[in-house]
């Protein structure tokens, strides 16, 4: 029989009509008077379900002993008991091979069964893999949807986004590229996973590498291996970057940035990886803006609006701070006052658009002249504030000395020279409080104008002021 093909008579069926056949056997037997004898032993039904449950050999060595049996008190011949015997075991073998057949076949169903079973549960799982991991691709952007709608600081926005990048898709390296639009270049605002010089080396003209391309066409990116890409020639990095994802930030239509992750080995990401990974760069792509924008309101709002430098506001802000860190650390803390010699004779003579371009040209090289940790504001007027921390008085004399002393050396607008008289004043030398410090630094600076202008005086010791 062939495999697969069905016995059309099910073992168990054959087994019930042999033994009816049988039974039917019997009872003719009663009524003939030459079979009764073998009639009144129904010896062969169990043999026959023995045969067909124990097999061929162990049915004959049976049947051989019942036929000898029998025939030893039976009217009939061994002859008969024999065929009678030789029928029951052939009906017997028969059912059986055909329980085989159908058991062959019933494994090999099974078989198949189990392995279709196998292949949906690997299906399942597979699925399930892929609904949970869905769920914390939600959740990771849930959480950044809603941090993103508490802040407006611009470098929180920014480092959460690349953060948040990390959990769903993990990485070797990311960058967030913003556009340069006067230089029409992209250039790397955060980064993790790079050089610094990799940084600093990372311009893109628009079109140019992955990211330009992206910028240019405000269409994302999935190359799977860029050096076998006909469409890039990308900017190799110290390390070797195969996989690169690059989606664009795009705001009403304009592309502001472009956000772009890297893997080592190619082929690192997937379509589902953009998808996740656009929704991101949608949400941030406004979170950005608006951290920028909240930036630059903020700045307005701590900003002279005349010399670009720090209001009153913001002066008073961080000397607070600054006098502080100075008391909680024990250090010491100086204060320049700067004031323009004849000021009002310039905007008299000149007019106050003149006036605000001295003012404007003073602040640039206030700003040029001081440290990355120093602080020039405008304190009213024609008055300017310098606020120097880890700075004793020998070393905030000298600086206010250097400041004077290029203040009277440059040209400000056409032949128009300045001079600066300067007052200075340290905690907690000359004053313990805030208050106290600026009234020292405002009475050295007072003094300096007093004594001839174009100079720069040093305040007097809290002892000296308290005798005056």
């Amino acid at each position: 029989m062939k495999q697969g093909k069905r016995w059309p008579l099910n073992p168990r069926k054959l087994v019930a009509l042999i033994n009816f056949l049988l039974l039917g056997f019997s009872i003719y037997g009663t009524w003939n008077p030459q079979w009764q004898s073998l009639a009144a032993h129904l010896t062969y039904l169990p043999l026959f379900v023995l045969t067909y449950e124990l097999g061929i050999l162990s049915g004959t060595a049976l049947g051989s002993i019942t036929a000898l049996i029998l025939s030893q008190n039976s009217q009939l011949d061994l002859g008969w008991h024999i065929l009678a015997w030789i029928l029951a075991v052939a009906a017997s073998s028969i059912a059986r091979w055909c329980g085989c057949e159908s058991n062959t076949e019933l494994v090999q169903e099974n078989k198949k069964f189990k392995e279709d079973i196998q292949q949906q549960a690997s299906k399942i799982e597979e699925l399930q893999s892929k609904v949970d991991r869905e769920f914390f691709n939600a959740m990771a952007i849930y959480e950044f949807t809603s941090i993103l709608g508490s802040t407006l600081q611009y470098q929180e926005v920014l480092n959460l986004m690349v953060d948040t990048i990390l959990r769903i898709v993990p990485y070797d390296a990311c960058s967030l590229f913003l556009i340069d639009e006067e230089a029409s270049e992209l250039y790397i605002e955060v980064a993790r996973g790079l050089s610094q010089k990799a940084i600093e080396e990372s311009r893109y003209r628009i079109g140019d590498g992955v990211a330009g391309w992206v910028a240019q066409t405000a269409q994302p990116a999935l190359v799977l291996d860029y050096e076998r890409d006909p469409r890039f020639q990308y900017l190799k990095y110290e390390h070797h970057f195969c996989s690169v994802l690059s989606l664009p930030l795009v705001i009403k239509g304009e592309v502001i940035g472009v956000l772009e992750i890297l893997k080592l080995e190619p082929a690192a990401f997937t379509r589902d990886d953009l998808r996740t990974l656009t929704i991101i760069a949608n949400q941030a792509a406004f979170a950005i803006r608006n951290a920028h924008l909240y930036s630059e309101v903020m700045q307005l709002a701590i900003t002279d609006s005349v010399t670009g430098l720090g209001n009153h506001r913001l002066f008073k802000e961080v000397l607070a701070n600054e006098l502080a860190r100075a008391k909680r650390y024990g250090r010491q803390l100086s204060l320049l006052m700067l004031d323009i010699d004849h000021f009002k004779k310039i905007n008299d003579y000149y007019g106050h658009q003149m006036g605000d371009s001295v003012l404007m040209e003073l602040g640039r090289q206030l700003k040029a002249l001081i440290r990355n940790t120093d602080l020039a504001a405008r304190y009213g007027g024609e008055e300017f504030c310098l606020i120097l921390p880890e700075t004793g008085p020998v070393e905030a004399m000298a600086s206010a000395e250097r400041i004077r002393r290029k203040v009277d050396e440059k040209k400000f607008v056409g032949s128009l020279r300045l001079t600066v008289s300067i007052g200075v004043a340290t905690y907690p030398r000359h004053a313990t409080d805030l208050d106290g410090l600026i009234r020292a630094a405002d009475s050295a600076c007072y003094e300096a104008k007093g004594q001839g202008r174009n100079l720069v005086v040093l305040s007097q010791e809290i002892g000296a002021q308290t005798a005056n």
